[in-house]
């Protein structure tokens, strides 16, 4: 997500809502994810615009993600939830990925 999202004015950004049920459950929580990548113009791999069009479906995840969230809370499902959502916009900026180009982010020292 931070390749697409870094072009941005807004960077990409992880949300998690958690949903517990009143009623204390022994059931393990459930993790759902969805993607939300709103205006996917493909980066510097300019999408003509009829494509460009077409993209709002890569909000689609995260959007079913929210709905479910909701449809939770308000039917007092009886197990708990994790919800993610991976958010960014696919803008063109000097900061966006270039088809073939390299990923600089700083890499995570793990010894």
């Amino acid at each position: 997500m931070w390749l697409w999202g870094r072009g941005a004015e807004h960077g990409p950004c992880m949300v998690h809502l958690k949903y517990r049920p009143t009623k204390k459950s022994a059931l393990k929580p459930v993790a759902i994810v969805g993607k939300g990548i709103t205006f996917d113009t493909g980066g510097l791999d300019i999408k003509p615009s009829s494509a460009m069009r077409l993209m709002k479906k890569d909000m689609g995840g995260a959007a079913s993600v929210i709905a479910l969230a909701q449809w939770a809370a308000e039917s007092n499902y009886p197990g708990p939830l994790d919800f993610y959502l991976a958010l960014a916009e696919n803008a063109v900026d000097g900061k966006s990925f270039r088809p073939g180009g390299r990923d600089h982010r700083p890499q995570r020292d793990e010894s």
